[in-house]
């Protein structure tokens, strides 16, 4: 792509030097902003309707981080009666998140006229060139310096007072819609190689859950297990519950909840259910928070290399080793006096959680007690073929992984030259006056 010909110094450290026939303005001069209004749960229960004539109404929450997509169909629409007491977003304008950790970086383009929260602010200028500005790193230095306060965010007389570019209003469109066509193709590309890290995170689990339900040999004889969702294993493979293969303990939780007696200590490492879910891998080996000598007296200490199980909320059924000595809630269950391999039995629940999670749908708060985990079917092969299909599987989930990272940094590099491309083009680092749009 060619430069302009001549530029000039913007004023503004942020952005540089611009071409010589730009300009540089504060926000409130090129667009008007100003937020919505909030809108509590009654309020949202109010006004869910499916009447397709009713203005849709969006929160932070219904705006994509990664793509900059709107959620307009989550259910609450404002009908015509209603709506002069709600901020409405023009068709045409950009919404940004000014509050709390998603501040500056949820940011989406209205394609038609919405209702919205007051967390967000709407940026109505007439034009996309405003949308692609605010994603750029300039604006992003600039809006990153003002937040502020415990929870970050930023007034509306603050992103009304950063600055941004004025080209001539046609170059603006021509700007525009460059960008459109090469974000268009570079989010295509995007999306290609996160459905193939799909496809090979859907292959893993496949893998696994052949090797530990089937075996490795496809020539193997087989019968039927007697087991529905299992169905036939290699006939030499017996059948077993879980609680035939460990004594299944569930962790204990001090009380009171919260008191500071027990809790935020630095005396023993404490093994919640968000550190059995957010672990990345299948070990722990660290915790955010600590109990009290106090508080470790009144729950279940596990020795290091354990394997445990959440039993309970929307994430149930994960599994995880621990790598260190601490205290699990009563959130898990965990595995002791193992008769089984310890990594078979964690794969085998790797391939098991959505089968748990199933059959606890349905209930207000779904949990496994240790009596269902117990009673978990389970094929088992000999010791010396646990062993075999353990070092297949890992074998196997590192080649796995290492293609997912492959892609995922390819994702990453493609995220920075758009953000890149559009701060050159938004602060006129390169015309594209010229450039030749795809059909």
């Amino acid at each position: 792509m060619k430069q302009y010909e001549t530029f000039k110094d913007s004023g503004v450290e942020w952005i540089g030097e611009i071409p010589e026939h730009w300009k540089v303005a504060r926000l409130k001069f090129n667009a008007k902003v100003f937020t919505g209004n909030s809108l509590n749960d009654s309020l949202k229960e109010k006004y869910r309707k499916n009447n397709t004539d009713c203005t849709p109404y969006i929160g932070s929450k219904d705006l994509e981080t990664e793509t900059n997509l709107i959620d307009y169909d989550n259910g609450i629409r404002i009908s015509k009666e209603d709506e002069s007491n709600f901020k409405l977003g023009r068709n045409g304008s950009a919404v940004i998140c000014i509050e709390g950790g998603s501040a500056g970086k949820k940011i989406g383009f209205l394609e038609k006229d919405t209702f919205f929260v007051n967390k967000l602010a709407c940026l109505d200028s007439g034009n996309k060139f405003t949308y692609y500005f605010i994603q750029s790193n300039f604006f992003k230095n600039q809006f990153n310096s003002n937040l502020s306060g415990l929870i970050p965010g930023v007034s509306v007389s603050s992103l009304k007072n950063l600055f941004i570019t004025s080209p001539p209003l046609q170059e603006q469109t021509q700007i525009a819609n460059y960008l459109n066509d090469k974000t268009a193709q570079l989010d295509t590309l995007i999306t290609k190689k996160e459905q193939l890290i799909s496809l090979f995170q859907e292959e893993r689990t496949a893998m696994i859950n052949q090797a530990v339900t089937k075996g490795l040999d496809l020539n193997v004889p087989m019968k039927d297990s007697g087991i529905e969702w299992l169905g036939e294993i290699p006939a030499h493979w017996k059948s077993s519950k879980i609680g035939y293969l460990s004594r299944v303990i569930r962790g204990a939780s001090p009380r009171p909840a919260g008191d500071p007696l027990l809790f935020n200590g630095d005396f023993m490492p404490w093994i919640t259910v968000k550190e059995v879910t957010n672990a990345d891998g299948k070990f722990i080996n660290s915790t955010e928070s600590f109990l009290t000598e106090l508080g470790a007296k009144q729950t279940r200490i596990l020795e290091p290399e354990t394997l445990i199980l959440s039993n309970s909320g929307a994430t149930l059924g994960v599994p995880r080793i621990t790598l260190i000595e601490g205290a699990i809630n009563d959130g898990s269950v965990a595995f002791l006096d193992l008769q089984v391999e310890r990594e078979f039995l964690y794969y085998f629940f790797t391939t098991h959680t959505a089968i748990y999670r199933e059959e606890a749908s349905g209930y207000g708060q779904p949990n496994l007690n240790t009596q269902i985990v117990k009673s978990t079917s389970i094929p088992l092969p000999s010791k010396e073929e646990q062993t075999e299909i353990i070092s297949f599987v890992e074998k196997e989930i590192k080649r796995y992984d290492e293609i997912v990272i492959k892609y995922n940094q390819e994702i990453e590099l493609l995220k920075e030259y758009k953000t890149a491309l559009i701060s050159e083009v938004v602060t006129g680092k390169v015309d594209v006056r010229e450039e030749v749009l795809a059909q």
